[in-house]
């Protein structure tokens, strides 16, 4: 959805659900947020919402992909957005990292769920200004690289992916968690 000069996108990652999902793992495979971008724009993410159905406080780290075709692991797996391959970190287009910390992020404590929101006003360590999508026009090169794994890059304009990376041992339900990003569009 636009509105005036913001794009906001809500997406629900399906989570590993099948045991706990320990440090470092996946809580859901590489996700596509999209329409993150409009086409031979810029935009910066602003904003992020999420919406915890389990009564968790844990910390999130979200790592941010031009690229939705180089595997980051599966959910539950161990996360490769940390420690990639060389051959894959160029292709997968890292454009950054945002850590939900609970202890800085503003919470709604709801009756047996949680809602996490950035506020900057609350403090600086919740500001997020993350140019996370350069252009929504990817170049020839980039729609015609192939990975590591000889597929070609079939990434769509205008969006982008993430993955959902533990910090600690929890136990997620299939829609446990939704994400909603508000996009600044310059």
């Amino acid at each position: 959805m636009v509105q005036g000069k913001y794009r906001r996108v809500k997406v629900t990652p399906t989570c590993n659900e099948a045991d706990a999902t320990a440090n470092g793992e996946n809580i859901f495979a590489l996700t596509k947020i999209p329409n993150a971008c409009p086409r031979g724009g810029v935009s910066v993410l602003k904003y992020i919402r999420v919406w915890r159905k389990e009564d968790f406080a844990t910390d999130i780290e979200l790592h941010f992909f031009g690229n939705g075709t180089v595997t980051m692991g599966d959910a539950g797996a161990a996360s490769t957005a940390i420690n990639q391959s060389d051959t894959n970190a160029p292709l997968a287009d890292p454009l950054g990292l945002v850590i939900v910390d609970v202890d800085k992020w503003d919470l709604n404590d709801l009756t047996e769920n949680r809602l996490y929101l950035n506020r900057p006003s609350k403090n600086a360590e919740s500001v997020i200004d993350l140019p996370v999508f350069s252009t929504g026009d990817p170049t020839d090169a980039q729609r015609t690289a192939s990975n590591a794994d000889g597929t070609k890059n079939t990434s769509e304009d205008g969006a982008i992916y993430f993955v959902g990376v533990s910090t600690t041992s929890e136990t997620y339900t299939a829609s446990g968690l939704t994400f909603e990003f508000i996009f600044e569009v310059l």
